[in-house]
């Protein structure tokens, strides 16, 4: 048991849920709050900026890569769409989820949550760069 327990520790995330989601699911919301982020395992996901007619694929994602996690770990908004390209076969990481796989590792939670803020900062700095430079250029010369 000591053993099985100990390799599960090794792999981490042994313990996450898995979801599946449709084709066209909207995994998560811009703006709605981060209680979750998704591994992705099998499928493919856009990420969307924007909303309505403002709305643009800013890249495609798949299996190995997260979503998410920026607004779990500084407990803030989604700053993106993210809809299902495919079937989508994910592992959900919640809050306490992640807080198991921390625990224990103070030095470890401290890098991760300040790295978490630093790209939530330069996320939202490239998104204001990209609105000013879209309204500069839809400005009559």
């Amino acid at each position: 048991e000591f053993q099985r327990a100990m390799e599960s520790f090794l792999r981490g995330g042994g313990w996450f849920a898995t979801e599946v989601f449709p084709v066209g699911h909207a995994i998560m919301r811009e703006g709605e709050l981060g209680d979750a982020a998704y591994i992705i395992v099998e499928g493919s996901c856009d990420i969307i900026k924007g909303q309505g007619r403002e709305a643009r694929v800013v890249r495609t994602i798949g299996a190995g890569e997260i979503v998410g996690e920026t607004a779990l770990l500084t407990s803030g908004t989604r700053n993106a769409t993210v809809q299902a390209a495919s079937e989508v076969t994910a592992l959900v990481v919640t809050r306490e989820t992640l807080e198991r796989e921390l625990e224990g590792r103070g030095w470890l939670e401290t890098l991760v949550r300040a790295l978490a803020r630093r790209f939530a900062e330069a996320d939202q700095e490239r998104t204001s760069l990209r609105e000013q430079l879209m309204r500069r250029d839809s400005q009559p010369m």
